[in-house]
């Protein structure tokens, strides 16, 4: 059995660290699966959306909202935050821009004196 644990303090903490890495003045994360299961794996999926949007005006028209770009991905895993596998930690997430290295490393000693 395992435990949902959207909407708690780790989902916030996970979502705020993929929302810095967020690209764009409209780009945002979503927690769409956080579970704990029994032995202490936590399992997840973050969608990343990586969104610029700019507004241009039109004359006798009024404003335009035009997106420059729009990329949605998603950081999947499974992972023992109390014995995290060092392989786990550090992962690659597309953006329209290359690839940013993300290291889960302080986040996940963090999760582990929540849990």
């Amino acid at each position: 059995m395992s435990r949902d644990l959207r909407g708690t303090g780790i989902a916030s903490a996970l979502e705020n660290y993929f929302d810095s890495i967020c690209i764009g003045n409209d780009g945002d994360s979503e927690i769409k699966k956080l579970q704990l299961s029994d032995s202490g794996i936590l399992s997840y999926d973050v969608q990343i959306r990586h969104r610029q949007v700019t507004t241009i005006h039109i004359p006798f028209n009024g404003n335009k909202n035009i997106i420059t770009y729009s990329l949605t991905t998603h950081a999947t895993g499974d992972i023992n935050p109390r014995n995290p596998d060092p392989n786990k930690l550090h992962f690659g997430v597309d953006t329209p821009f290359g690839t940013v290295t993300v290291n889960l490393t302080e986040l996940m000693q963090v999760i582990a004196t929540m849990i």
